[in-house]
């Protein structure tokens, strides 16, 4: 947040977005006018990055795995079924 800070701080002493992007290596400029506008409508805060994209799911639980030999007769049959 503190780098998006100080590239929109150069802006405001009257820098273009062209002479910003240059000087801080930023391949587009519209990011800088994204920020721009976050920080406008939001402040300082708007510009914390925000989790994107699904949720991980939730691993099922592993089911109980008995080696054949440690089972009782009736637990293998109980798997069969």
């Amino acid at each position: 947040m503190a780098f998006k800070l100080e590239v929109l701080d150069f802006l405001d002493q009257g820098r273009s977005i062209r002479e910003a992007s240059t000087r801080f290596n930023i391949p587009s400029r519209s990011t800088i006018r994204e920020w721009q506008r976050r920080y406008e409508s939001g402040g300082a805060d708007a510009l914390i990055p925000r989790l994107r994209g699904r949720r991980p799911m939730k691993k099922p639980p592993k089911p109980s795995y008995r080696p054949a030999g440690k089972m009782t007769s009736k637990e293998m049959e109980e798997e069969l079924m």
